[in-house]
């Protein structure tokens, strides 16, 4: 007797402890087969400590159920996060800002990857705002010019605000705003809309020995810059680069260096003859030569042919000795004035006209561009992260960071690993000095392989489906009529369809053709003469009641 109660008062028990409300269905089933085995046991359980000992165990199976619908729980969320931020979903732009959050920044940070390589890293504005040109070229070369001519501006940008003229070395981004304003400095930083306001870190004041060079914003009411945007650079000149003497930490060169990495075109702009600074800018222009074209401006002063084709080779000899990483795309181009010559006439506005369809076709082509941009940024931090780490254990067997030849291929060789890392490490094999030689200016945090690994998944597999989905989104047509590669004529506007308006609209009654299926039936009624068909009759529906049931819907 004594065992039947102490067996009826613990069912009991474990009947109150059974079900919560915060179970799930999975728990309630599981805990049900628990409970009918709990029933099982209890009947031939002994009178002593046998129901404490079912008791433990019941709760044990408990925990480890409730730890498996946790895990279930956590990976419908993870699942979800992926969804949310699925490329085919939301775009392949703006499916970025999060999965650099996530993945580069743990990584950019903690090896100090700005310090080191004087950059702002990429914000999230940056990814997703609209295509940017940047036009840049020697003193006198037709820069400015090449603006107002896309722009189809005949007086010209700077003349809507006048203070533009007085800071001639700095770098001007123009974008769209009903309001025509300057923001330069902080006025410049505090605009979190405007993409590159993180570059004004680097910002020259005026000095007693240097001019200033800032990046400041110009907002117009102009057409084309509602599509695309454009920076105006400060002319090129061998004083702009004495990195080689002592490396420039704000001015000219690091500004340039970010805009250049972040653009999704590059126009370089020359005369015959460039300044000799300029092998410098060809040479960094070249590791990103699928989004840069060399002009040969002002053709229009050639008067023959063979000083025209001359020049040409001339120009394209230069371009082609200092542009090591990439085969240049080099046109000849003139945006005012008259060519007399039909020849060089016919030649030039032929390369006008691809420089005009790369405008035009930039609106879709900018998005495989800046993946293309971005990728070499996230490549250039897991490199670094790589470097770093095997500094670092190569510092705690000797005290002495530098890698031997023997480190570097095995640095080298997880780089290679990455899609296209053969040719990436082709380009940025600077690089690898770059972060060797700064890391005792910087002292980076131990680092976490965890992250690295990440990362490294990340450009392997995530990256390229987004770009494959960059690729197949659908075309952008550019609204804004462009000019023609003539510069003297005006384009005309494309003639409108006229719109087809329904004023009446007829519907015809239908007839009782019953009597003719009949006389068709019988043989005597068909020699009978034929009854007069009734007149077709219709209803007409106006405009007035057409526009009413249209405004219903």
């Amino acid at each position: 007797m004594d065992a039947k109660k102490k067996n009826k008062k613990r069912r009991e028990k474990s009947k109150s402890t059974e079900y919560s409300a915060d179970e799930t269905t999975a728990d309630r089933k599981t805990n049900n087969n628990v409970k009918k085995k709990n029933k099982k046991s209890s009947s031939g359980a002994p009178a002593g400590g046998g129901g404490g000992t079912h008791t433990k165990r019941h709760r044990k199976s408990h925990e480890k159920i409730a730890e498996k619908s946790n895990d279930k729980n956590k990976s419908t969320e993870i699942v979800t996060k992926k969804i949310v931020h699925d490329p085919k979903i939301i775009g392949a732009l703006p499916c970025l800002p999060l999965f650099y959050q996530q993945l580069v920044e743990p990584v950019k940070d903690r090896h100090k990857f700005n310090q080191t390589t004087k950059t702002t890293g990429w914000n999230s504005t940056e990814m997703i705002h609209k295509p940017t040109v940047l036009v840049m070229g020697n003193a006198e070369s037709g820069k400015t010019t090449l603006i107002n001519y896309l722009l189809r501006e005949k007086k010209g940008y700077e003349s809507y605000y006048d203070a533009v003229k007085d800071h001639k070395f700095c770098y001007t981004h123009l974008t769209y705003d009903e309001k025509t304003a300057l923001y330069r400095g902080t006025q410049g930083a505090e605009n979190q809309n405007w993409a590159f306001h993180e570059i004004i870190k680097y910002n020259r004041a005026k000095t007693d020995c240097q001019n200033e060079c800032q990046i400041q914003l110009l907002t117009l009411k102009s057409p084309l810059l509602q599509e695309i945007t454009f920076i105006d650079s400060p002319q090129l000149t061998e004083s702009n680069f004495f990195e080689d003497i002592q490396p420039e930490k704000v001015g000219f060169t690091p500004i340039l260096k970010n805009l250049i990495e972040k653009v999704d075109l590059i126009i370089y702009v020359s005369l015959e003859r460039p300044d000799p600074s300029s092998s410098k800018i060809i040479a960094l222009l070249s590791k990103y030569g699928f989004k840069t074209i060399y002009c040969l401006n002002k053709c229009d002063q050639f008067r023959n042919y063979d000083n025209y084709a001359q020049a040409r080779k001339t120009f394209s000899e230069y371009i082609t000795r200092y542009a090591i990483f990439s085969e240049p795309k080099i046109l000849c181009t003139y945006f005012k004035g008259t060519i007399s010559h039909p020849e060089v006439q016919r030649m030039v506005h032929i390369d006008n006209d691809i420089l005009l369809a790369r405008i035009k076709n930039l609106p879709t082509q900018y998005k495989n561009i800046r993946l293309h941009s971005l990728g070499i940024h996230m490549y250039l931090v897991y490199y670094c992260a790589v470097i770093n780490s095997e500094m670092k254990k190569r510092e705690k067997k000797s005290n002495f960071r530098i890698l031997s030849d023997e480190e570097r291929k095995q640095v080298d060789k997880k780089v290679l690993a990455l899609p296209h890392g053969e040719n990436f490490l082709k380009k940025h094999s600077d690089f690898f000095n770059t972060i060797t030689f700064s890391g005792d200016d910087y002292k980076f945090k131990i680092s976490k392989q965890d992250d690295i690994d990440a990362l490294k998944f990340f450009l392997s597999k995530d990256y390229p489906f987004i770009q494959e989905v960059a690729t197949d989104e659908a075309e952008i047509v550019l609204k804004f009529l462009l000019p023609l590669a003539d510069p003297n004529k005006e384009p005309e506007p494309p003639v409108k369809e006229k719109k087809k308006i329904i004023k009446e609209i007829k519907i015809a009654i239908p007839q009782n053709d019953d009597d003719e299926d009949e006389d068709e039936d019988d043989p005597d009624k068909k020699k009978k003469p034929a009854k007069p068909k009734n007149q077709q009759q219709f209803v007409n529906i106006d405009k007035n009641v057409i526009e009413n049931m249209m405004n219903q819907k």
